[in-house]
């Protein structure tokens, strides 16, 4: 049974969710403050922690600054604002989704169980070869085994991704990533050389719609390439395609 951990100080939205949960036959325990919510995150082996923005005394932004010091556990927050500064905010630091209120719990655990499930078939690295079409439009894809993937590892010239234990390594360095970004650049690096919209991209690693989500696509990618630059001298083999998106393109430094 998978776990499940709710920062909340809302006792009526914390019944509900934890109901709800009950039915989907999730374990869940609940913390009503940002203090106690990260003690119980650091400790607790959580598959997946839900917090809301708005709490009292250490908030929900400041509750996933400290907690993505140290875990990478997925976090999707609740929020009282409809703002997108808000939101973006909260991909700033290390959210992996967040959801507007009011919702639903079929909403919610929705986007829940697809975190989850990308969690569970992460081990099998699934890569496609992409025929651009001659006007630059929409392609097809296709199975396919780009070079430099090897069963549960893709190593390009200077990057090496351990699908099974989720590990990323640059020149020898280890790079640190939430959850989020582990699988976007596992997905760039797994079609080397292939162009991906920022659409595709979101419903590769989200599995759902990403109409209207760009923004979420660019604020991952941009801590994406901090994290690679930080760790080897401003390494960065993500390529911006104007009008398109992002590909990836990795050489060896001389």
């Amino acid at each position: 049974m998978e776990k499940l951990l709710l920062v909340e100080d809302d006792d009526k939205i914390a019944d509900f969710i934890i109901k709800y949960a009950a039915s989907e036959n999730f374990a869940i325990r609940c913390e009503s403050d940002g203090e106690g919510g990260l003690r119980e995150a650091a400790g607790g082996g959580y598959d997946l922690i839900i917090v809301d923005i708005g709490l009292p005394g250490m908030n929900g932004l400041q509750l996933c600054r400290e907690l993505r010091k140290k875990k990478s556990v997925p976090v999707i927050f609740l929020t009282a604002k409809d703002e997108e500064i808000d939101k973006i905010l909260a991909l700033e630091i290390g959210a992996d989704d967040y959801i507007t209120k009011p919702f639903s719990p079929r909403e919610l655990f929705a986007r829940i169980k697809a975190i989850l499930r990308r969690t569970v078939i992460s081990g099998s690295a699934v890569c496609t070869e992409r025929t651009q079409s001659d006007d630059g439009g929409a392609s097809a894809e296709k199975p396919g085994a780009p070079i430099g993937l090897a069963g549960k590892t893709i190593k390009t010239a200077r990057l090496e991704i351990d699908i099974q234990r989720r590990e990323v390594r640059v020149d020898g360095n280890t790079v640190g990533l939430t959850y989020t970004q582990f699988e976007i650049l596992k997905k760039l690096a797994g079609g080397a050389g292939i162009v991906y919209s920022r659409e595709q991209i979101y419903v590769g690693v989200w599995g759902e719609d990403g109409e209207g989500m760009s923004r979420t696509v660019d604020v991952h990618i941009k801590h994406i390439r901090e994290a690679l630059s930080a760790a080897a001298d401003g390494y960065n083999p993500i390529i911006s395609v104007r009008g398109a998106g992002y590909k990836f393109e990795d050489v060896r430094s001389v």
